[in-house]
């Protein structure tokens, strides 16, 4: 067996040292996508918050009479909360794919769901 040089030692170490960085992200990275899981309880629609009636909000966006008009070059038909800038932090809650909405003081809405101030997504 060969022993290694002690150059060769200090160049493995700092090279091990440059890469730990890099290994700490991805491990960040992957506890990012993991999905959140909500409770029922949380959606909008169980609260009694007066923005939901203001908002027009429904939980299935093809059922809304007032998603008539294309915003921001998105057809109407394609505006939903999962593709809207104020969704924040994608879960689910059973099967269903939920998330935090910003005009609605962070409660949940539906992934489909849609509301007149549905903005693009940036």
């Amino acid at each position: 067996m060969e022993l290694m040089s002690r150059r060769k030692l200090l160049e493995n170490i700092r090279n091990i040292a440059m890469l730990a960085p890099a290994i700490a992200l991805l491990d960040y990275s992957k506890a990012l996508a993991k999905s959140v899981v909500y409770k029922a309880a949380d959606l909008a629609e169980n609260k009694k918050n007066p923005s939901i009636a203001a908002l027009k909000y429904v939980k299935d966006a093809t059922k809304s009479k007032a998603r008539t008009v294309a915003k921001n070059g998105v057809a109407a038909k394609d505006q939903v909360c999962s593709n809207c800038n104020f969704y924040k932090e994608p879960g689910t809650i059973g099967k269903e794919a939920v998330g935090k909405c910003l005009m609605l003081q962070n409660q949940l809405v539906h992934a489909n769901g849609w509301c007149t101030v549905w903005t693009k997504k940036v």
